[in-house]
């Protein structure tokens, strides 16, 4: 497993990124979908790598997206990261949107968060459901996600959170990868379309 994954992050430093695309993504749905929990490095590196290739390819919000959640999966990979993917990787911790915290802090500074009196909350147009590893069903069972985000002037979600208690890797995974599909109407200040916060609440059913 872990020869493979160094096989798609050498694909990212000779600049095949779309395979690298590919074969991360793949990767990280054949792990997930086997349903055993505890894989948080692999899981974790298959979206990291995915993010980077998707960042070569200009796909910068989903580069981003799965760049943070990567470090969500696994803090401590960032140092592994940066060790190998430096140029490309200080490219997406340079932006404030890196993070959910200083992509408020930003946007509340630059005038361009919707909240308080004349501003209007995002509102959901399409989903996506998380799903359950097809060779463990049950896996997630009784599991539950609460992710922040923000929701930007196009109504994409960016910039995501975990709140309350930390769930599984497999949880993690399945919800990140659904939440990037959202699409909202956005919210607007005095007319104008903004950035705004939103929040999303996941549950896994427990099998009777």
């Amino acid at each position: 497993m872990r020869a493979t994954i160094r096989q798609i992050g050498l694909q990212v430093i000779l600049g095949d990124s779309l395979r690298a695309m590919v074969n991360a993504n793949s990767l990280g749905w054949e792990i997930f979908h086997k349903g055993h929990k505890g894989q948080y490095r692999e899981l974790a590196f298959c979206m990291a790598i995915q993010g980077l290739a998707e960042l070569s390819l200009q796909m910068d919000r989903e580069a981003l997206w799965h760049w943070e959640s990567a470090q969500i999966l696994l803090p401590e990979l960032h140092a592994d990261l940066m060790h190998s993917y430096s140029e490309i990787a200080k490219i997406l911790d340079s932006t404030p949107l890196r993070t959910h915290d200083s992509a408020v802090e930003w946007l509340r500074s630059e005038g361009k968060l919707a909240e308080g009196e004349g501003a209007t909350e995002p509102k959901v147009i399409s989903t996506v459901s998380a799903v359950t590893p097809r060779r463990n069903p049950t896996a997630l069972a009784g599991e539950k996600v609460s992710v922040v985000y923000l929701v930007d002037p196009q109504g994409r979600v960016q910039a995501p959170k975990l709140v309350g208690e930390a769930p599984s890797d497999l949880a993690i995974f399945t919800v990140m990868q659904a939440l990037l599909s959202w699409q909202y109407q956005p919210a607007k200040i005095e007319g104008r379309l903004a950035w705004a916060v939103a929040r999303s609440d996941f549950s896994f059913r427990r099998q009777k």
